[in-house]
């Protein structure tokens, strides 16, 4: 009997620590992508619905911080690009998407998210890809070498 309560109290403290083990985890990838994210990016291409938006707006460069999302001042000025936010949600897959909602509806929808390395050009990458929208930006003031580690789809 008393061999038995000792091997049902390990067997519950060691699903415990499976359990908190996994819950960090999944909280630390969802960490590590934000902060994949958070900060400056320089657009290389945007095109929505097939149409290059590239020089519609007056800069190419977007900013990404916690939850609050930086557009570029649209040429065309009835589009807002003011109270733009992001967050990270899991498709039906439980594959990490970027939701961007935002008053430009050129930016705003779910990407799925590719996190490359351009060897040739030292730079790191991020290809957002939503049903209307394509963009492809290079992450600034980033060491391609330290950071880059890591930097990859896993």
């Amino acid at each position: 009997m008393k061999n038995r309560k000792f091997v049902q109290n390990i067997s519950i403290k060691l699903f415990l620590i499976f359990l908190l083990s996994s819950l960090c985890s999944c909280e630390s990838k969802e960490h590590k992508l934000s902060d994949k994210l958070i900060g400056q990016w320089v657009i290389e291409e945007f095109q929505n619905n097939n149409k290059s938006l590239k020089f519609e707006y007056y800069v190419n460069v977007l900013s990404f911080k916690k939850n609050i999302l930086k557009l570029p001042e649209s040429r065309d000025s009835l589009i807002k690009t003011d109270n733009s936010n992001w967050e990270l949600l899991l498709n039906k897959d439980k594959k990490p998407i970027l939701k961007i909602s935002s008053p430009d509806p050129s930016f705003s929808g779910n990407y799925k998210m590719d996190f490359f390395k351009n060897h040739e050009r030292k730079l790191l990458g991020l290809r957002l890809d939503s049903e209307k929208t394509k963009l492809v930006l290079y992450k600034t003031m980033q060491n391609f070498n330290m950071k880059g580690y890591e930097w990859e789809n896993e």
